[in-house]
């Protein structure tokens, strides 16, 4: 009888532990998904995704404890990307890196602790409030619609847009320097933005994908480029992720310059 108790009581616990973990999906009136939202004890926990009522990714953004951290992407409706920057303790944190309709790069914005690096550039990003809190119900507004502070231009001219052949080119981006760029909080600071590719980590792929970055004197990567990779959407990640990483700048006989280096990225299943 003891035993049979003690069985009983271990299922319980299994059922109990088991039922913490759960996903919430939503859906739209015509039957697609509109969200799929990981919890944990009653709170977001994990990569939660959100869509287009047509279908395509609209947002993934990461939570612990209930709050965004992490690498956040938005998409537009035709599935182009829109955005992307990082989440840390609650606020933006180095580049947000912005994306017209069709997909093209036009430019980055540089966040510390949640404020505008540079709040007297030309472009900057509509917010609700200074300090940007994010937690569950985050998301309530368009950070991507672009505004000039010059309110009596109309018309104002797009972001520009670094032109890739002459910076692969350009000679003074020097591969030797004394002292070469480091991401700002290390190597771990690139690898915990990774969003794992669905297809990748379906098909169990593993590897180093090794990324060509162009790093100016201010330590921002302005352009990245393939070395080697391993597919699967894999490759696309990590050049997403070296892009939306701050670098130290690197050196020269005591001088900063514009430096293209090697880095490589792990892709890792747990």
């Amino acid at each position: 009888m003891k035993s049979v108790i003690i069985l009983l009581i271990t299922i319980l616990i299994s059922f109990n532990s088991f039922s913490q973990q759960d996903s919430v999906i939503s859906y739209f009136p015509n039957g697609k998904i509109e969200s799929v939202i990981k919890l944990l004890n009653g709170l977001r926990e994990g990569e939660s995704r959100f869509y287009w009522e047509n279908g395509n990714l609209k947002e993934v953004r990461s939570y612990v404890n209930g709050k965004v951290e992490g690498l956040v992407k938005i998409y537009y409706p035709n599935g182009n990307q829109k955005e992307f920057f990082t989440i840390e303790n609650g606020k933006r944190e180095g580049p947000t890196s912005l994306f017209s309709e069709d997909g093209s790069y036009l430019t980055d914005l540089f966040y510390e602790e949640g404020k505008l690096i540079n709040p007297n550039q030309r472009y900057i990003t509509q917010i609700v409030s200074d300090e940007e809190n994010f937690s569950d119900d985050y998301f309530q507004f368009d950070s991507l619609a672009l505004i000039s502070q010059n309110t009596e231009e109309t018309n104002p001219e797009v972001p520009p847009v670094y032109d890739e052949t002459n910076l692969e080119n350009d000679s003074t981006f020097f591969s030797v320097v004394e002292v070469f760029p480091e991401p700002v909080g290390g190597m771990k600071t690139i690898q915990r933005k990774i969003i794992y590719p669905k297809e990748a980590k379906t098909k169990k792929i593993e590897g180093i994908v090794k990324v060509l970055a162009f790093i100016d004197k201010k330590g921002k990567v302005v352009r990245t480029s393939l070395i080697e990779g391993i597919g699967f959407g894999c490759d696309e990640e990590a050049q997403t992720v070296v892009r939306l990483t701050k670098f130290k700048p690197g050196l020269q006989r005591g001088t900063v310059v514009n430096v293209k280096m090697e880095i490589p990225v792990e892709f890792k299943l747990n």
